[in-house]
């Protein structure tokens, strides 16, 4: 379990969790890998002659050099496994950037004030964690400059009842409204009487689920703190967009595409698929003429072509508990 010192502290950060990937590419799968870190190298000037200038041989060995490295780089990202260190940590007004790409990359071209809800999440970062991966402070150097700042994930909440005269908010409500085709949905978020949480579960496509569980955890560790000092996270629904493709309809048979596509679901984050067993579908929609980069690679006449989608569901948050021990034990 990710451990985080006591909450008076606010540049706290959870233990890293480690991962190794697979360095391999692959172009027609959601499960894709996280590519390697870039290598520092240190290469020397050219050495100087007795009159001031450079030696053109050195010089050309020097350019012999860097080639081999930049080869060296390819072969390392495509066959070797590569250790990342990855933490949790309240999120922090550096991170501001950082949190709204994450959004964009859920919401795309949605009527939604990204910005100003990347701000709502780090005024309340009592509640949730951005990713980021661990800097090793013996190999600081230029190629890092930066990267402590990156955030790779962030998993949080926002109280879309309590919250719902925030302009943002409100346009998140319009939002979810718009696309849910579920009455029930629509109905809970005009009842004053349900306080429902809007679940934020995103990262780079390239992290493997696993990272999920102690992030899902700590949530529900800081949603329960945040009751008990009183802050409006006590919840009774939760709703959450998750992001799917399903397989372009070949041919001229509706039903049996509608049958494929149930098969041949691919879940973008996979932990969404086991979180959401219990939750009630709302409503789907398609982003394929939105910028979406969930799959990439070249498409082969053969190849089967996907659609990119987003799926909303709406669950009791007393089953939340039990969603994240569905996860850990599915992953």
């Amino acid at each position: 379990m990710i451990r985080r010192p006591p909450r008076s502290t606010r540049s706290e950060f959870y233990s890293p969790t480690i991962f190794f990937f697979c360095a391999t590419p692959l172009s027609h799968r959601t499960e894709l890998i996280m590519s390697g870190p870039k290598k520092r190298r240190n290469v020397p000037p050219p050495k100087q002659v007795e009159d001031g200038s450079s030696s053109s041989e050195e010089s050309m060995d020097d350019e012999e050099m860097s080639h081999d490295d930049d080869v060296s780089d390819e072969e390392m990202e495509e066959g070797q496994e590569i250790q990342v260190d990855f933490e949790g940590k309240t999120a922090e007004g550096g991170d501001f950037h950082g949190i709204k790409s994450l959004l964009n990359q859920l919401f795309l071209k949605a009527h939604i004030n990204l910005s100003e809800l990347a701000d709502l999440l780090i005024e309340q970062s009592y509640v949730g964690s951005v990713l980021k991966q661990v800097i090793d402070e013996e190999n600081e150097g230029s190629d890092d400059e930066g990267s402590e700042n990156e955030v790779f994930g962030i998993s949080s909440t926002i109280n879309l009842t309590a919250k719902q005269d925030v302009e943002c908010v409100k346009q998140l409500r319009a939002f979810i409204q718009e696309k849910s085709t579920n009455e029930k949905l629509k109905t809970v978020l005009s009842d004053p009487a349900e306080q429902v949480g809007f679940l934020l579960n995103e990262r780079f496509i390239n992290i493997p689920p696993q990272v999920s569980v102690p992030l899902l955890d700590n949530l529900k560790q800081e949603i329960q703190g945040a009751v008990a000092d009183g802050k409006p996270f006590k919840f009774t629904k939760l709703v959450v967009i998750a992001k799917v493709h399903t397989p372009l309809a070949k041919g001229k048979n509706p039903s049996k595409t509608k049958q494929q596509n149930l098969i041949n679901l691919l879940w973008v984050n996979a932990e969404e698929e086991f979180f959401t067993a219990n939750a009630t579908l709302c409503g789907e929609y398609s982003v394929q003429s939105e910028s979406d980069t969930g799959l990439g690679g070249s498409w082969e006449e053969e190849d089967q072509e996907w659609e990119p989608k987003r799926r909303i569901y709406l669950m009791d948050f007393s089953g939340f508990d039990a969603a994240i021990e569905h996860v850990k034990n599915s992953l």
